[in-house]
């Protein structure tokens, strides 16, 4: 099996890899504030 990839395969994952941090961040952040408002609730 090849493991290397084409740059555009690994562009496209850099991509998906970006958008998925993206999406955790705002989870995480979503979370914290969540949190701290039932915490003053």
């Amino acid at each position: 099996m090849n493991a290397s990839f084409t740059d555009a395969e690994l562009a496209q994952r850099r991509a998906a890899s970006r958008r998925m941090a993206w999406l955790i961040g705002a989870a995480v952040l979503a979370l914290y504030v969540i949190g701290f408002f039932f915490k003053r609730g």
